[in-house]
């Protein structure tokens, strides 16, 4: 444990002191002074002075601390520079970790961040509010032809008009929407759902795909949307209700169940049923004798009708709606649903909550969710403007453009995933944008990588058209990550410096931290050479010896007098039937209070052994003194380990600078304090 806190710390050390070495020093001018010269290595003022104000204030710096951060630099420097002659930076598995950190590095680069601190300022707003909506949906393909979404849009904005002049919304999606859950689902002449008739509840943000929710919250409440696009096809949204958001209720539930195939008299009886009962409770019945007498719903009744905590979500709309209207520790009327006859007590609602780190925690959910793309959406498309992207143009009126010639590939193969880049066989330019050119075949490429198998109900012309823009995307985004380094100064600081603090770790691993645990010789050697330092004190040692009774107690003590050792006793006793129990302790002053009284430590010191008796216990005790001695190595493992490690580095680190012509300007250096 003592090791890994050791190589941690070492870690944090090196992350404080980073330094930059992008490229070779700048020339030395009047202005920017070369002020160290570490064998192959030389570093300005300027960059000095830039890496030493990352985590430190000049006018707050005495001399001695700088001395201490030139000291600590000039170190690091020569140990980075150790670890490219040793070629640590062509490791493979340093390159994957140096890849890993500049993926996470690189993510903010690749975004538009206007764009999500907008998103984020949308999704707390909400957040803030349950809305209960209804949907038509006409279902599309993911790039469809543009004559089926004209096809599609014109629909929706005819269906729109028939719900405009009058017809019931939740009737049409029964009727039009391709949106199955709408109507019921049988199986085996079973109905295995009933149809939600296009109503979907009450939703916050994150419920819905981000398209849809969006239009929901632009959309009045009791009116109707213009078609909305989705991944999915086209919607029209009916937004019935919105409410303050309840992240979680807490009720009792009192349900008189209609029975299976209600006649009209079914219902009417269901009905009065639950009126008699909120008369009941009205009248002073507890809500909980009430479900035991009146609720018909078996697993309620086990509970006196307490359900589990749930959010606003999880049941339909109508039982929902009446809920919101209802304040803590009040009952609601009577109300009904499909399944019947309702009456609940609302105990507790627990509304959402502005956190402090509610804006982190909507970040991390934008990132796992389809709005995470607008972001990157944005970013490439004002990319394609400053890169100046450019399509391929096509000549003669019948010619077919670089993409359409992507529509005549092998659909069977391209749906079972087995469709292979060789096979096609043409390499026109599609695009252009900055310095590249990009062809046909980087496009075939990226469709084998990315195929459609199971998509056959798709055509290949679609799926083509939704691919390449995607495909225009990653080409744009890889390219501005690629040139990072080079178009941020700070990126290229960054890795940089990731890069140093990685190698440096490997080295220290193979030169101080790896040695110190592998090299038992050496740290055996280097134990002789400190032990001195881990020293017990003085210390006694007892050999407390217990009879089980007087008589063998008196007869133990006679016999020790007489000076017998200890073997011969114990054969006496032995023939006799008679057992000795014997324990032996080392402690240290203050340590043992009852045998102290008994022989007070300055005494036991001074005198070397005593000993001492306790006849009630049957007990004959010697006390032995013990002079001061070196700690087992084992004992003390963790802490020479620790101490052999700095001296690895002390070694180490005084090796470098015989190595290394050094050269250090400290009156320069110092005259940024003075």
């Amino acid at each position: 444990m003592l090791i890994g806190m050791h190589k941690m710390t070492r870690w944090l050390l090196i992350a404080a002191f980073l330094v930059t070495a992008l490229t070779a020093a700048p020339a030395q001018n009047s202005q920017d002074p070369v002020v160290m010269i570490l064998g192959n290595d030389s570093v300005t003022l300027s960059e000095f002075k830039n890496n030493f104000l990352k985590n430190n204030s000049l006018s707050k710096t005495s001399e001695k601390e700088l001395r201490d951060y030139i000291d600590l630099f000039v170190n690091y420097r020569l140990k980075c520079a150790e670890a490219r002659e040793m070629r640590l930076d062509t490791l493979p598995s340093l390159q994957r970790e140096l890849r890993g950190y500049r993926a996470q590095a690189a993510a903010p680069y690749l975004t538009e961040k206007s764009v999500n601190e907008q998103l984020i300022d949308e999704a707390l707003e909400h957040l803030r509010w349950d809305i209960r909506a209804s949907h038509i949906m006409r279902k599309l393909s993911p790039e469809p032809k543009p004559k089926d979404t004209l096809a599609a849009y014109n629909e929706m904005l005819n269906i729109r008009k028939r719900i405009l002049k009058g017809e019931n919304f939740n009737d049409v999606a029964y009727a039009e929407s391709d949106d199955p859950s709408a109507r019921p689902y049988y199986r085996e002449g079973t109905m295995v759902r009933s149809g939600n008739r296009g109503d979907l509840g009450y939703f916050s943000a994150f419920n819905m795909i981000y398209p849809f929710e969006k239009a929901a919250y632009n959309t009045q409440v009791g009116t109707v949307s213009m078609p909305v696009r989705s991944p999915y096809g086209y919607h029209l949204i009916f937004v019935q209700d919105r409410q303050p958001s309840i992240s979680t209720w807490t009720v009792s539930h009192l349900l008189i169940t209609y029975p299976e195939n209600a006649t009209a008299k079914d219902s009417a009886e269901t009905k009065a049923a639950a009126q008699e009962a909120y008369r009941a409770i009205r009248n002073g019945m507890d809500f909980e004798a009430a479900v035991k007498k009146y609720c018909t719903d078996e697993g309620l009744t086990l509970n006196g009708g307490k359900m589990d905590p749930f959010p606003s979500g999880r049941f339909e709309g109508d039982f929902m709606a009446p809920l919101y209207k209802t304040g803590e520790n009040e009952i609601t009327p009577p109300f009904e649903t499909r399944y019947g006859w309702h009456i609940v007590k609302v105990i507790k609602k627990e509304p959402f909550v502005e956190t402090p780190g509610i804006r982190g925690e909507i970040r991390q959910r934008i990132n796992r969710d389809t709005r995470s793309d607008l972001g990157p959406e944005k970013l490439a498309e004002r990319l394609k403007k400053e890169y100046g992207f450019k399509e391929a143009k096509v000549t003669g009126k019948k010619a077919a453009s670089p993409l359409e010639e992507f529509y005549s590939i092998d659909s069977t193969a391209l749906f079972k995933g087995e469709w292979k880049k060789e096979s096609f066989t043409g390499d026109k330019v599609m695009f252009t944008f900055a310095n590249q050119t990009v062809r046909q075949s980087d496009f075939a490429a990226y469709i084998e990588k990315n195929q459609f198998d199971g998509m056959r109900k798709i055509g290949v012309e679609e799926l083509i058209n939704y691919a390449y823009p995607l495909f225009v995307r990653r080409c744009i985004l890889d390219y501005e990550e690629a040139n990072l380094e080079k178009k941020y100064p700070e990126f290229a600081t960054l890795m940089q410096e990731y890069e140093d603090g990685i190698l440096l770790y490997e080295l220290s691993e193979r030169k101080v931290w790896g040695r110190s645990e592998t090299d038992s010789a050496g740290l055996a050697q280097f134990y002789e050479k400190v032990k001195g330092q881990y020293m017990y004190p003085e210390r006694a040692h007892t050999v407390s010896y217990t009879m089980e009774d007087a008589k063998a107690f008196k007869s133990f003590c006679k016999l020790m007098d007489k000076g017998e050792d200890l073997e011969t006793i114990s054969k006496k006793f032995a023939k006799k039937g008679r057992i000795i129990t014997a324990r032996e302790q080392i402690f240290q002053k203050g340590e043992n209070k009852e045998l102290e009284l008994a022989c007070p430590w300055e005494i036991l010191m001074r005198e070397g052994s005593a000993v001492v008796t306790d006849e009630s216990e049957f007990r004959y005790t010697t006390l032995t003194k013990m002079l001061p001695s070196p700690k087992p190595l084992e004992e003390v493992r963790g802490i020479i380990i620790t101490q052999y490690q700095n001296q690895l580095e002390k070694e180490w680190v005084e090796q470098l600078h015989k190595d290394n012509d050094i050269f250090i300007d400290y009156n320069a250096l110092l005259s940024l304090i003075r």
